[in-house]
This record gives structure tokens, sequence and C-alpha cells, in this order.
């Protein structure tokens, strides 16, 4: 995935959209977010209601690959994982 935005983000990297091609390792992290001891921490910490679903996708970066400072509000996010 390659895009480039008026405000100056830009990235070039490839996320992971398949569960099934999720490692163990980060279903396991996706499962913690999904509990609700962390969205009412999470929700203390941020101030913002993260009562929600919790829902994350990996990427991976090869050479040359990148991601520009970015603050993941797109909207929909309460707190960007």
């Amino acid at each position: 995935n390659e895009d480039y935005f008026n405000d100056g983000y830009g990235f070039k990297h490839n996320n992971v959209y398949s569960k099934s091609d999720f490692s163990p390792l980060f279903l396991q992290a996706n499962e913690m977010f999904e509990t609700e001891e962390t969205k009412e921490f999470m929700s203390e910490l941020t101030g913002r209601d993260c009562s929600g679903e919790s829902v994350g996708a990996p990427s991976y970066y090869e050479v040359g690959d990148h991601s520009l400072p970015h603050t993941d509000h797109v909207g929909q996010r309460s707190v960007g994982e």
C-alpha cells in the first residue's frame, strides 16, 4: 500500500487483513485490547469512550517502506493501537 495526503502524511507499507495470517503474538495482543479492564483503563487514560470493538491489523515493512508521523485519527477511532 502506498498513499500521500494533503496534510503531509504518507506511507508505503504492507497491511495484513486476513485473521488467518495474523501471528499468534498479534492475536494475543489484540485479545488484550478487547478486555473490559483494558477498555476502562484506556478510557480513563485518554478521556475518550473506548467501550466499542477493538479492531487492529498488523503492517509489515520491507526495505524502503515507511510511515510518516501521524495521529492515527481517522474519525471512527477513539485511540490508535
